[in-house]
């Protein structure tokens, strides 16, 4: 026996190798075990839990076409009136601007009293 000591110590330190290595990968695989574990246990409760959506709609003012074709003919006259008032500030006369962009303002304010207005309910819960 004397003879094949060294073999055996070779052998048996391969063998030793071999398990540290087979415990290394058994502790890797445990760790990305619980990990996963904890990032499905973690998002289960996220998930069982079901959003309710409930969305009422009223309508308020409903526009006639003819009504309809008026508040466009006077979205046109703002983008005019606001473009000469650009015309103006460019060649210098500030007055003139000024006017434009006050007729531009009434138009504005026409057209938001007239447009069609919808309420709008919406409520999001978890249960």
């Amino acid at each position: 026996m004397m003879k094949c000591v060294g073999m055996f110590v070779v052998i048996r330190n391969h063998k030793t190798r071999i398990r540290r290595l087979m415990i290394r990968k058994n502790r890797a695989g445990i760790l990305i075990l619980t990990l996963l574990a904890a990032v499905v246990l973690g998002t289960v409760p996220a998930l069982a839990k079901t959003i309710h959506e409930e969305v009422t709609v009223n309508t308020v003012i409903i526009i006639s076409p003819a009504e309809e074709s008026i508040i466009s003919s006077a979205a046109a006259k703002v983008l005019r009136h606001i473009a000469k008032a650009r015309g103006a500030i460019h060649n210098k006369d500030l007055e003139q601007a000024g006017k434009d962009l006050k007729k531009a303002h009434k138009l504005i304010n026409i057209i938001k009293t007239s447009l069609p207005t919808t309420k709008v309910k919406d409520h999001i819960s978890g249960r």
